[in-house]
């Protein structure tokens, strides 16, 4: 398969996984595009090992490629590349997500040689942000070091500047917080590399059970996320059954999103999967309440 582009408004249709010197589509599978909200920018995955000219791919796993379809001379360029930027990276990498001008992509892989941070944990997978030349770690720890666990779930959310990323983790030494040795969502600020506990109640203690699946508003003020934790709302108190909650950055406090109809109870049955608008006043989600 191969991964195209259809311009509505120019009623044209152009091949994005087309080899670095543009004779011909990529030798391996292309698939899951992500456009850029402008429109400007696709990245997707593949296993073609001649869409980027000046990398070698040889790893023989899927990688991250992004595209600059409408430029004057579009390129596609290998995003998780190794540190030396000659190559592929060690591992499997996907679930790219781009910023709203594209100049932004994050990623995730379990690739060991991505950035030149020691990796703890190892082909485990970690989070990681391209910024079209340079690669960074979004789930590194404070000291700067990789995750300590090996766990980053599978779900994180991009701002529309990409300045702000939201992830799950049950790694220790990511924030000062008291680390609790549950999966909890975390916000890192790309500019300053400050990292902060998003799944906390308003007195700022961390969730007691794991929280997942975070979504964050545009300008990264607001993050919607799902979890079993029973400390958030006294309304929130089964273990058993997931529910929907929502942290405000900027208040610093959190409310529970699933609430029975009639104001007075946590949703009946599991909440999960939220999914908020870019100006943070809405948020979708998914229950069998």
């Amino acid at each position: 398969s191969n991964v195209f582009v259809r311009d509505r408004l120019t009623s044209t249709t152009r091949l994005v996984s087309i080899s670095g010197d543009g004779t011909a589509a990529g030798n391996g599978t292309s698939y899951s595009p992500r456009i850029s909200r402008d429109g400007s920018t696709i990245a997707f995955l593949s296993s073609a090992t001649n869409l980027d000219s000046d990398v070698v791919d040889e790893n023989g796993a899927v990688d991250v490629f992004v595209r600059d379809w409408q430029s004057t001379n579009p390129s596609t360029v290998l995003a998780s590349r190794n540190t030396s930027g000659t190559g592929s990276g060690n591992g499997a990498s996907q679930t790219p997500a781009l910023s709203d001008n594209g100049s932004i992509l994050t990623f995730e892989s379990a690739a060991t040689n991505l950035v030149s941070l020691f990796d703890a944990n190892g082909s485990s997978i970690d989070v990681y942000v391209f910024n079209g030349t340079n690669t960074g770690l979004v789930s590194q720890k404070g000291g700067g070091n990789f995750t300590g666990r090996s766990t980053v779930d599978v779900n994180f959310s991009i701002s529309d500047t990409g300045n702000w990323i939201a992830f799950t983790s049950n790694s220790p030494g990511l924030t000062n917080d008291r680390y609790s040795g549950q999966l909890q969502i975390y916000v890192r600020n790309l500019s300053s590399g400050a990292v902060e506990l998003i799944s906390v109640n308003n007195d700022g203690d961390a969730g007691n059970s794991g929280s997942y699946r975070p979504s964050i508003s545009g300008d990264g003020s607001i993050v919607a996320f799902d979890s079993n934790a029973t400390n958030f709302n006294p309304l929130a108190s089964s273990w058993w059954i997931s529910n929907v909650f929502v942290r405000d950055r900027l208040t610093s406090t959190t409310r529970l999103v699933s609430f029975s109809g009639d104001g007075t109870a946590a949703g009946n049955g599991t909440s999960h999967s939220p999914r908020i608008s870019r100006d943070g006043s809405t948020i979708a989600f998914l229950s069998s309440a």
